[in-house]
Formats: structure tokens, sequence, C-alpha cells
């Protein structure tokens, strides 16, 4: 998301850094010209010489807002002790925001005394942000999450290479984190496998190498189904997997708005999903794919059977998200409620 969103301020004429501050990855080569690009490789959560590092940069450059995602907001708070006309917007993706009771807040509540604004990616998170952080209203904003017009769902032999003619092709684009609930996924498929001859299922996202990540990876291995299951990996080109698809899956236990949601919708896919944190209201109710309960395979198995059995539905489903897409998560939706929240903040300096 960090990287889509800094290529859209270059476009959009906001001199712009991207600053990584561990290390780079698959989607450095997604970076912008027009951005800059620069990497702290921060080593630790004390690594003085990165957060040096980054303090020139802020300051040298004259930067006056500091967008920070997630976790980096710690640093960026910081940054703003010493360099004190700097702004800061904290983008809260927090994932696991079914279960925000148990959520830490204390940190972010002495912090936040020194943010402008708040995005969150779902309203769950923006009531968090007032309940717990205290933080005034006015200040915070939800933001739809959007897809980048750099999606292409154009060929790559390493996908025809793999794809089998005459099959129906499932796709879940989930890194191997314990709230994708992959077991579900996997449940869900052989249920589904069962009754039908003629589905594979495509598995795309990080491998952590944690102890989650090897047992989905051993589950696959053992299933009666693994040679209808593979595991692609982290793939730097998600539109073009996509383009081979038919069915989007996601399995999650919680989710804010999930990009791979939005993506599924901009490649025309039918989907079947959890409606989990943003996706009920994105899906709208089921207007746009079928729910399911989290946790429930059964169900997702069913609704995987009955985007088979009933294309011409499936089809229409999938055509209106895809309007819905283009409308309300575009580049321009994106560029139009960032650009007038950072008015907001440097004209009334919050």
């Amino acid at each position: 998301m960090a990287v889509s969103m800094v290529n859209v301020l270059a476009k959009n004429g906001y001199d712009t850094y991207l600053i990584v501050t561990r290390e780079g990855g698959l989607l450095q080569s997604k970076v912008s010209d027009e951005v800059k690009l620069i990497i702290l490789n921060k080593r630790n959560s004390t690594d003085f010489n990165a957060f040096l590092k980054l303090l020139q940069i802020v300051h040298k450059n004259r930067i006056r807002i500091v967008h920070a995602h997630s976790t980096s907001v710690v640093w960026a708070t910081i940054v703003k002790f010493f360099v004190r006309e700097v702004r800061i917007v904290w983008h809260d993706h927090y994932g696991d925001s079914e279960h925000l009771n148990g959520r830490s807040h204390r940190v972010l509540s002495f912090l936040s005394r020194q943010w402008s604004f708040i995005i969150p990616v779902n309203e769950k998170l923006r009531q968090w942000s007032i309940d717990k952080l205290h933080f005034a209203v006015n200040r915070i904003k939800f933001v739809n999450n959007f897809v980048t017009q750099q999606t292409q769902f154009r060929s790559i032999d390493e996908m025809e290479m793999i794809i089998y003619e005459n099959m129906i092709n499932i796709i879940c684009v989930a890194n191997l984190r314990p709230q994708k609930d992959h077991i579900n996924l996997l449940d869900a498929f052989e249920k589904a496998r069962s009754q039908n001859d003629f589905i594979k299922l495509y598995m795309v996202g990080v491998n952590p190498g944690n102890e989650y990540a090897k047992g989905i990876i051993q589950r696959i291995n053992d299933s009666k189904w693994r040679n209808d299951i593979s595991y692609l990996g982290a793939q730097e080109d998600v539109g073009s997997c996509l383009r081979y698809m038919h069915i989007g899956v996601l399995s999650s236990k919680s989710e804010g708005l999930p990009v791979a949601l939005l993506e599924y919708g901009a490649a025309h896919l039918s989907i079947a999903a959890t409606g989990v944190g943003q996706v009920s209201s994105v899906m709208a109710d089921g207007a746009h794919g079928l729910l399911v309960p989290a946790g429930n395979s059964l169900r997702l198995a069913e609704a995987i059977l009955e985007i088979i059995n009933q294309p011409e539905k499936a089809k229409e489903r999938a055509e209106k998200f895809a309007k819905y897409i283009d409308e309300e998560h575009s580049e321009k939706y994106f560029a139009n409620e960032i650009s007038s929240i950072y008015s907001l903040v440097l004209n009334n300096k919050y």
C-alpha cells in the first residue's frame, strides 16, 4: 500500500520520498522513478545510525509531512521532537481488527499527542482511535484502500508453465500469517475438490519461515489433493497471476481492508470471502461476491461450488464489483482524499 501511495502522490505533483526502515523487497522495482527511495537498513528498534539517517533526510529535505505506516509511527514521532515543524499522519493498517480489545494502546496514546491526523483502513480502527487514543474526531478519517493503474494483467511465462487448460483456477493472495487462516482455505478447497475434479488452488504470499508458515507448507504436502495445490510464494506482479484465475478467495479470521480483495475485483474475478473487517461492506453484503462466516470451511467450500455451478450469477456479481472498484477505489479517489487531508493538516497546523 505504501508503494502504491507514493507513486500516486508523485504522479500528482508531490515531492515524495519512500523511506524503508529495514530492507527492500520484491516491490522495490515497482517504485516510480519520480519517488526518492531510501532504505535505512535498520537492524533493531534502537539502531541509532539508522535513526540519525532518517532525521537527516527529514531535516535536509525540509519534509513537511511524514506519512507513517503502522509501527513506523514510533520513529516518525521521535523525529518530530527534533524537527518540530513536521506533521505526522499515521496510516493505521492494523490487521487483527476483529480482536481490538487485546491491542495495546498506552504507548500509541502517548505518541498520538504529537500527531496531526490518523487514517485508519476501516471503521473499527477509526472508532478504536477515538475510544482508546482519545484522538479528535475531526482529525480521523477512514480512507478506502485502492488499486493502482499499474495492475496490468499481462502474460508471464512462469504462470503459463503451470496453468492447466480446462481447469477452474482459484487463487488466494495472502501472506502466510495466522490471521489469514490458510487452514480454513485448505479445508474448504479439499471439500470442494472432492466434489469437482476440475479445480486447482494457487496460493500467493510471503513465507516468513515461522512455525505457522512451516505448518501450512506441511499441510499442503500432506493433502490428498496436493497435486492440485500450488504455493507460488511472493510474487512481484500479482496482476499477472490474476489474469489466469477465475475465482478469488479470502479465508481470513480478521482483516482491515485487504488490497488483494480489490485486486480480485479489478481483475473481474468471482469472489468467495469471509465477512470480516471491511470486507462485508466492500462486497456490498454479498452483492459483489459470496460472503461466508470466518472459520467455516464447509460454507466456504459451498460458496466456491456455487460460483462454479451458477456462472451467470457469479459473472454478474463480478462485473458489479469491478465497476464499484473503478468508482470507489481508484487512484483518482485516493489522490483527492489524501490531498484534502494534507491541506487540512498544513493549513490548520495541528
